[in-house]
């Protein structure tokens, strides 16, 4: 081998030693890249995402392959957006492929098993699994051409509120840089659920509107929402959200709504409402108040309130498909959603059972344990709404007014001096049951039936109520006339208090106290008396003063007998299972007086000499004692026993006489004459 032949050589060794290390260090450099590629893949989407203001906090990603990347998990968060928010994706993988026709576009899939989205300061979580996203890039534009993702089965919580079963699909598209388009579609969720919701709802649906630009969002629209409640169909026709003012619309309607599942029954198992509602508010948010223009609440033909007794039986009946229950309602409520440390009820007015109803400015704080509110009404007519029914019918030409302050706290409400004026009349009738049968044109027996007619004029209640549903009753009344076939009888100035359900373990207790009325041209009262309806029973005393002795005559139908002066004292009663009586009575003239007597020839013929004396002694007898006690016995036997004393200027030189009788009798007529409860009367004609 020559020297060239040697030099050759060498240099072609040398030149495959070049190749060798620059092949091998190409090779080590594939291979670091490789190896350090997970690092290089978190450097670049760190500092990708950072300039858009998002924190990439954890990730855990794999070596790449030729056709994607799996990624264990990604953490990111978002300090700047308007509502900070943190996103995580678990066991995520990212695929690619460029289509055939090799238009220039790169299509993307991201599959991720679970998304778990969160805002800490809005209290928000999304949480989805088995996500599918699929997006198409432009590669000549390096922009987004389109991308399309559906969410199924998603939960999302809010506030204390669920929302499970979202599913919500999306398409995106991207015509030319800077626009972003959203296709309108629909959605719904399986169910909502929260404390501050009486029953879950369900069957949320509705659909979006497409959203031309959504880097240029200016307004947000639903239509056609619809849910299921437990107790009727929720409907928002329509729902617009305006993102540049914060300001939004839409018109609330729920349909055949059960009033028994909105107000529940009572502990005896009796429901409060019957039939069913329907609502409909339009409501508008500007920003700073939520608006209510003309809404309405509506109820069904024969829908009512039912009041019932002690015993169970219905009594009184409040019509609430006579009128719209709440009509042309307009309130202004002051919202602001950042802060709702506090709102504001600024204004509410509305048409209510043929009247007004009203609400004056309050103010609501989340926060504390209670709420103050005050309703005022006005003009609320009587004979629209209210009916008695059993044994009671009525007729009213009477409209009441008020206001009504009401405190509600967790364990319910409670009534302060609530007042209630009623202008007009009121006539009540109680059909009672008598002791006798009669007989009909088919010889059929019947039970015989008496009537009693309460003429009520005006009035004036101030009502509580206690969280526990004890209610007092200050009540007042110009007039009353009792009439019960030809007697007649008028009671002035009625004043007392009733309570009701004061004893939970007896709720069939009704309370009386400070009773007071004037009768005959004086007062008849009563300090106190616990009425069992259920068991009949009860024991007051019946206190009477200046009652003119001549009105108490002219009632019993006396004619001969002629008197001046008055008449006080106690009566006590007690009501046992029915049984009347009276023990200890003592009725005396409250002054001196006249009695004049005047016996018809035939009595003075017919009397003894004796009982002649008393009638010439009684003919112009000017008393200075006139004392009676009574006892009455359950039977309606009585004892009377009457002390007289006084003179006659024209008998005997007006020299004293005293006078004592003692009369045994049954006084069942009289009493039922006296009687003011209708109750008792029945109880003593049985």
């Amino acid at each position: 081998m020559g020297p060239y032949q040697r030099l050759l050589v060498t240099e072609v060794k040398l030149l495959l030693r070049i190749t060798s290390a620059v092949l091998l260090t190409a090779l080590a450099a594939l291979a670091g890249l490789w190896l350090t590629s997970p690092l290089l893949l978190r450097l670049i989407l760190t500092q990708a995402l950072e300039k858009q203001g998002i924190t990439v906090t954890e990730t855990s990603i794999s070596k790449p392959s030729l056709q994607g990347i799996n990624i264990g998990k990604l953490q990111l968060r978002s300090l700047e957006a308007p509502i900070p928010w943190n996103v995580q994706l678990e066991d995520a993988q990212v695929s690619w492929s460029f289509p055939a026709n090799g238009n220039g576009k790169l299509q993307l899939i991201l599959e991720v098993a679970t998304i778990d989205a969160t805002s800490d300061r809005e209290n928000i979580r999304l949480t989805d699994t088995d996500l599918h996203l699929q997006a198409t890039i432009d590669l000549e534009s390096s922009r987004l051409a389109s991308l399309t993702t559906k969410i199924e089965e998603a939960t999302a919580t809010a506030g204390g509120m669920n929302v499970s079963g979202i599913t919500l699909p999306l398409l995106l598209n991207m015509p030319e840089a800077g626009i972003l388009k959203l296709q309108g579609n629909s959605f719904s969720a399986d169910m909502v659920s929260g404390p501050s919701l009486p029953s879950p709802v369900s069957g949320i649906t509705g659909r979006f509107t497409s959203v031309e630009n959504l880097f240029a969002l200016r307004q947000v629209s639903l239509h056609d929402l619809s849910a299921q409640l437990s107790n009727g169909k929720l409907l928002i026709p329509e729902a617009w959200y305006d993102v540049s003012q914060s300001t939004a619309a839409m018109t609330l309607q729920l349909h055949d709504a059960t009033l028994q599942e909105l107000a529940g029954t009572r502990p005896d198992g009796h429901p409060w409402l019957e039939g069913k509602g329907s609502i409909s508010l339009p409501l508008a948010y500007d920003g700073r108040s939520l608006v209510i223009t003309n809404g309405s609440i509506t109820c069904q033909q024969g829908s009512r309130y039912t009041h019932y007794a002690a015993e169970g039986n219905p009594i009184a009946i409040i019509d609430l498909g006579a009128n719209p229950l709440l009509d042309r309602v307009n309130a202004r409520i002051n919202l602001p959603l950042k802060t709702l440390d506090t709102y504001t009820l600024e204004t509410f007015t509305a048409a209510f059972l043929g009247g007004t109803i009203s609400i004056p400015p309050t103010s609501f704080n989340p926060t504390e344990p209670g709420h103050n509110l005050e309703l005022k009404f006005t003009t609320l007519p009587l004979q629209r709404n209210l009916s008695l029914t059993g044994n009671f019918s009525s007729s009213f030409n009477a409209r009441i007014a008020g206001n009504l302050p009401l405190r509600i706290i967790p364990s319910g409400f409670e009534i302060r001096n609530a007042r209630v004026s009623t202008t007009g009349t009121a006539v009540i009738t109680q059909k009672t049951e008598g002791d006798k049968t009669t007989s009909n044109i088919l010889g059929k027996e019947a039970k015989s039936y008496s009537t009693v007619t309460y003429l009520v004029e005006g009035g004036n209640t101030v009502f509580s109520r206690k969280t526990d549903g004890a209610l007092t009753f200050d009540i007042t009344l110009p007039k009353v006339v009792r009439t019960a076939g030809r007697d007649k009888k008028t009671f002035t100035d009625l004043q007392g208090s009733l309570g009701m359900f004061h004893n939970s373990e007896h709720p069939a207790e009704y309370l009386v106290d400070n009773f007071q009325a004037g009768f005959l041209g004086g007062t008849i009262s009563i300090d106190h008396l616990t009425w069992d309806l259920q068991e009949n029973t009860t024991d007051f005393v019946l206190t009477v003063r200046h009652i003119p002795i001549q009105d108490l005559i002219t009632m019993q139908g006396v004619r001969q007998l002629y008197t001046t002066g008055t008449v006080g004292g106690t009566i006590p009663v007690s009501v046992q299972g029915g049984q009347f009586a009276i023990q200890d009575a003592n009725l005396s003239a409250e002054e001196k007086g006249t009695i004049v007597y005047k016996a018809s020839p035939q009595e003075l013929s017919m009397s003894q000499p004796g009982l002649q004396t008393t009638y010439s002694a009684l003919s112009d007898f000017r008393y200075t004692l006139l004392s009676s006690d009574l006892e009455v016995a359950p039977d309606g036997d009585s004892t009377l026993r009457l002390r007289i004393e006084g003179s006659n200027p024209s008998f005997q030189a007006g020299r004293p006489v005293e006078i004592n009788l003692n009369l045994r009798q049954n006084l069942l007529d009289l009493l039922r004459s006296l009687t003011i409860s209708t109750q008792i009367e029945e109880a003593l004609s049985q």
